[in-house]
Order: C-alpha cells, then sequence, then structure tokens
C-alpha cells in the first residue's frame, strides 16, 4: 500500500501514486487505472466531471503518456463500482481494442463505492 503515500520515485506524497495490478502491462487488453479522489483535483479528482454528460461530450478524448508510447483514448462512458466488483479482477478484455478504465473512490473518506471512466485505446504511437 505504498502507492498510497509514496510518489513514483518512492519519496513521501499525500497525493500517493497512479497504480495498477501487480503485473499488469500497459498493453495488456485491459488495463486498470486507480488514483486518489483529490479535493483539489489532483491525481484521479477531476474524473467526477465525466459525469457530467456536457464535459464528457465537449472532452471525448484523452492521452495515456508513457516513455515508450503515448496512447490516445476514447472515452465511452463511467460507471459506479463497488471496490470488489469481479470485473477488477479480470486482466483480460472480452472487447475486441485494447482498453483503459480510470478508478478513483467516491467521497473523500473510506467507502466501497468506486467512479470508473472507461476508455479504448483508439491510437498508439511511439513517444515523441
Amino acid at each position: 500500500t505504498e502507492y498510497l503515500t509514496k510518489d513514483f520515485e518512492g519519496a513521501y506524497s499525500p497525493l500517493g501514486s497512479i497504480f495498477t495490478f501487480a503485473g499488469v502491462r500497459l498493453s495488456d487488453s485491459q488495463v486498470y487505472l486507480f488514483a486518489h479522489n483529490m479535493a483539489s483535483g489532483q491525481m484521479f479528482g477531476s474524473l467526477k466531471q465525466f459525469t457530467n454528460d456536457a464535459f464528457l461530450a465537449a472532452n471525448p478524448q484523452a492521452y495515456l503518456y508513457t516513455p515508450e508510447r503515448v496512447r490516445k483514448l476514447q472515452v465511452e462512458d463511467w460507471t459506479y463500482l463497488q471496490a470488489d466488483d469481479p470485473c477488477f479482477s479480470s486482466r483480460e478484455s472480452q472487447e475486441s481494442s485494447a482498453r483503459v478504465t480510470l478508478v478513483t473512490c467516491v467521497g473523500y473518506f473510506q467507502t466501497p463505492k468506486r467512479l470508473a471512466v472507461n476508455t479504448k485505446v483508439v491510437e498508439t504511437r511511439t513517444a515523441f
């Protein structure tokens, strides 16, 4: 659980880190990325904006940057899930295209409810 209070370099950070399940590769057919829901909007604190239809229509795309690749994501929909939802134990997508789901807690206190923003990878290119 170190990722909850440390940055990607291992230094203390109240923001924590964006993380996924152990053993997951960003090239897998289904990737779940988790981060804190910060009141400041940092990390995944602004994901809740996708629950607004007008915001979703105006912001249909996102980008996932890694040192090797840039993935263009098409935001498809969002849903509320429980933290123990069986979908989180699946490493494979049933869809033909790769999927990335961005997940954060709902509210600012411990709760089993999660907001999941579902995207599909529509383009991948070499980074810079």
